[in-house]
Order: structure tokens, then C-alpha cells, then sequence
């Protein structure tokens, strides 16, 4: 049984004329207040959370685009250093190739001009193709055109192979500077 005490209490909270009913709402108001601003606080803190997370993913995407970026560049110019040391190679190598050839054929009896002219040709082309990969502003490669067009000079007639030999083994050791350097950057990846 209950007390009259807790029996007027129960009667009174109940009761919808009671002075005390508004007071009994109150509670569930300040729940119900406090229900929808953790809520709004709970979609405010997921909102800046959200934009926070988008802001540094997209920074992450771009710096590795960026990176991405750098890298295919590298690896072309990379490649492309690389093909262009192999075909300089190649080409001062077969222009001094058509130029001991020459001499050969200064050296023959009797002398076969018409094939001498074939190689002439060879040396020709070579040393054109050869200037267009050289940039004559670069003193490095200036030298190596130099001596290209020492060695053109010389194959015009009978070749005092003194003099070619020692044009040869300085082109040769100029290239090798060259091509040193160049494998360097290639090495760094620059």
C-alpha cells in the first residue's frame, strides 16, 4: 500500500489542472533540447570531420599527381638521354669507321675513286646527323663538332694519318667526357 504521502504526490503529478504538471514537462523539454543539439553538434562534428578528410585527401591526390608528374618526366627524359647518347655513339662511331675506309682507299693501287666517293657520301650524311644532335652552344659539344669538321677536311684528299689519328683519339676522348656527363645525369635521374 502506499503512503498517503506518495498517494497525494501521484495524484497531484497526474492530475492535469496541477501546478506541478508544467514542471513535470519540463524535464522531457530540456531531454528532447538536449536530444536534437547533441544531434546538431554529432552532424556539425561529421560535416568539419568530412571537409577536413576531402581537404587533405584532395592535397594527398594532387601531391601525388605531382609526383606522378615528376616522375614520368624523368623517366622520359631519362630515355631520351639515353637514345640520344646510343645514336651519337653510333654515328661518330661509323663516321670514323667510313673515314679509315677512306684511307684505305687512298692506300689501294690503283686508287678506286667511285668507292672512295661512297664512303665520302657516308662521311657526309654522318657529320650532318652528328651536328643536328649537338648544340654548338655548349662548348662540350662544340668541341666534338670541331673536330668532326677537322676530320671532314682532312678526308678531301691523300690523309697524312698523323694528323687523323691524332684528331681521331681527341674526338674520341671528348665524346667519352660527353657521354660521362651524360650517364651522370641519367644515373641521378635528372
Amino acid at each position: 500500500m502506499l503512503s498517503p504521502l506518495t498517494l497525494s504526490f501521484v495524484i497531484l503529478c497526474c492530475h492535469p489542472t496541477s501546478t506541478t504538471n508544467s514542471s513535470s514537462n519540463t524535464p522531457w523539454i530540456v531531454s528532447l533540447i538536449i536530444g536534437l543539439l547533441t544531434v546538431a553538434v554529432n552532424l556539425f562534428i561529421s560535416w568539419h570531420t568530412r571537409k577536413v578528410t576531402l581537404e587533405v585527401a584532395g592535397r594527398q591526390l594532387e601531391t601525388s599527381r605531382e609526383i606522378s608528374k615528376q616522375q614520368f618526366i624523368a623517366d622520359l627524359n631519362t630515355k631520351n638521354r639515353q637514345d640520344w647518347i646510343n645514336q651519337l655513339r653510333d654515328s661518330i662511331a661509323e663516321l670514323l669507321s667510313q673515314c679509315m675506309m677512306i684511307n684505305a682507299e687512298y692506300e689501294k693501287t690503283p686508287f678506286e675513286e667511285e668507292l672512295a666517293n661512297k664512303h665520302f657520301q657516308k662521311v657526309i650524311l654522318l657529320r650532318a646527323k652528328i651536328i643536328m644532335m649537338l648544340n654548338p652552344d655548349k662548348p662540350d659539344q662544340q668541341k666534338i663538332i670541331d673536330h668532326i669538321e677537322s676530320i671532314v677536311l682532312l678526308m678531301g684528299a691523300k690523309v697524312d694519318m698523323k694528323k687523323y689519328i691524332e684528331i681521331e683519339n681527341a674526338l674520341i676522348l671528348d665524346a667519352q667526357n660527353l657521354f660521362g656527363i651524360h650517364w651522370s645525369k641519367i644515373k641521378s635521374g635528372k
